[in-house]
């Protein structure tokens, strides 16, 4: 045990961030803790592609470690100190306390499953069944050495699928030894909520000035608890119905404390794939803040081009919306050079989906008005209402800010996607069930608003804090923060539900000890387990 957590700190520190750093970091300024972070996330997930390149060239996926321990090597001789974080003590304490109390309840919901998924000889409980199946391809990468990687799940059947989650998982359990449930839920999945806190830390640190403190916890909040689908709705309905009865009451309490009023999981966060995807994006929202730095930009065009090897729909959205971004820039500034740095991720993602997923084909048809009245996306309409209007209640001078600042540029990624899924529907080339696979999983090109949408009320927020708009901005503030403490009490009560009742939980959750009592009782060897 010991043994393999001093090799996953060496494979974490020379094998994942120490060669982030050198690539992408600009080393005229110093390094912090969040630095380490956000890199350290940025190389675990580089890792795992370098796997799955390892594994479609036929070498061993030990392999996938040298390129990073080389650089490291590098990196350690030419200024072993200048990648060491340092250290300093906050600017505004109280501020900063309160941010990184918020940060934590982002954390402890993902560690908390990790600790009853991750310990022990198998994961006690899954939440969300997908994971199940994550699982089982993370086996299968250990197990098989040819590419495509045969599913356990089905004998003989090739899975075709993103694998960079599990490829990284898989990495770091041949290299460090421990099991691949531990390595999913309590230390890869962690990392990811670690990736997310740290690089939204970074974004709001680059706006931050004397006056407008409040904006280090305000902006945890919006980012990290602003960024789902959460059933608004639902929240609008309840608060709409409000009155002096004690019913009312009860019934807004409820939205704080019932695990089951929205569900277990709202916001797709602990699927690996989709989590992965949020933390590069996020980190994408990074380097997107000043893309005039070319260190910022390289580390822009290497997020979005691996992007799809975790989460092909994220990398629909941000590759559409950086690429439209650029042509705008380049018709605004005549500068031609903008346009190699979405080429180069465009020809990154192509190179990495050939080897991930080959042969599959699909057909596009035109279907306009396709999500018009699906539930949703009127709930995306509805939370975009509700957000961009509390920015726009909060500037009076709306327009010239939004002009001003890079405020619009997030628009791109939102309008794309809802475009797109109201003209157009796919299918799948071959697909046995049916064929038309226009449902919740092409949907997910959507699911990205919510964080883009976060971030343009963070900058236009930002902008008041500038100007003398108090009762505007205190009115946004509160309203804002209303409706965003409510995701935020739910992931800390489900952060608390899975270590000390997870009989509470009742939406998609399973207890795994009944079979693994069966299978501990029944002789196994040679013999085919059918389960559900």
């Amino acid at each position: 045990m010991v043994g393999s957590l001093l090799l996953l700190l060496f494979v974490l520190i020379f094998g994942c961030y120490v060669p982030i750093y050198a690539l992408f970091h600009d080393h005229s300024r110093p390094v912090t803790l969040a630095h380490l972070g956000m890199y350290t996330t940025l190389g675990v997930a580089s890792l795992g592609v370098l796997t799955i390149c390892a594994k479609a060239a036929g070498i061993d996926m030990k392999a996938a470690i040298l390129p990073g321990m080389l650089l490291s090597i590098y990196v350690l001789i030419r200024d072993r100190r200048a990648c060491v974080p340092q250290l300093h003590l906050p600017e505004y304490p109280l501020h900063t306390g309160l941010g990184v109390g918020i940060a934590g309840i982002y954390f402890l919901y993902t560690l908390a499953q990790g600790l009853v998924k991750g310990t022990g000889a198998y994961p006690a409980m899954f939440f969300e069944l997908d994971v199940a199946y994550y699982l089982g391809q993370i086996h299968a990468l250990i197990r098989n050495d040819g590419w495509p990687v045969l599913s356990l799940n089905n004998l003989g059947v090739v899975m075709r699928t993103h694998y960079g989650a599990q490829s990284s998982c898989a990495i770091l359990s041949v290299l460090t030894g421990f099991p691949p449930h531990t390595i999913l839920f309590l230390i890869y999945m962690p990392l990811m909520a670690l990736g997310v806190i740290s690089a939204a830390w970074l974004i709001i640190r680059e706006y931050i000035s004397p006056t407008s403190k409040p904006l280090i916890w305000l902006g945890m909040l919006v980012l990290l608890f602003g960024t789902s689908f959460y059933p608004l709705d639902r929240v609008l309905f309840t608060i709409s119905r409000m009155g002096v009865s004690v019913p009312a009451v009860k019934n807004f309490v409820r939205m704080f404390f019932d695990p089951d009023l929205f569900g277990f999981l709202t916001d797709f966060h602990l699927i690996p794939s989709s989590f992965s995807g949020i933390a590069l994006v996020m980190i994408f929202l990074y380097g997107f803040q000043n893309l005039a730095n070319t260190f910022r930009r390289r580390l822009v065009t290497f997020t979005v081009g691996i992007l799809i090897a975790f989460k092909a729909p994220y990398f629909l959205t941000v590759g559409a919306g950086y690429g439209v971004w650029v042509l705008c820039e380049m018709a605004r500034t005549r500068q031609i050079k903008l346009f190699f740095s979405p080429a180069i991720a465009l020809c990154i993602a192509i190179g990495i989906n050939l080897i991930a997923a080959p042969a599959q084909h699909y057909t596009f048809i035109f279907v306009p008005g396709r999500f018009l009245m699906d539930q949703k996306f009127i709930a995306t309409l509805g939370t975009l209402l509700l957000l961009g209007g509390l920015a726009i209640l909060a500037v009076p001078n709306f327009m010239t800010i939004f002009k001003k600042t890079r405020a619009w540029s997030y628009w791109i990624f939102i309008l794309l996607p809802l475009i797109f899924t109201n003209l157009v529907s796919t299918t799948l080339e071959g697909f046995r069930f049916g064929g038309n696979i226009f449902n919740q999983d092409l949907f997910q090109v959507c699911t990205l608003i919510p964080l883009f949408l976060a971030m343009f009320v963070f900058v236009m927020l930002q902008a008041t804090w500038e100007k003398e708009f108090f009762v505007r901005r205190y009115l946004a503030v509160f309203v804002l923060v209303l409706l965003l403490l409510i995701p935020a009490s739910h992931k800390l009560l489900h952060a608390v539900l899975p270590v000390f009742a997870p009989q509470a939980i009742r939406a998609e959750s399973i207890q795994n000890h009944p079979l693994a009592e069966a299978l501990a009782a029944i002789p196994v060897e040679g013999s085919i387990i059918a389960t559900n």
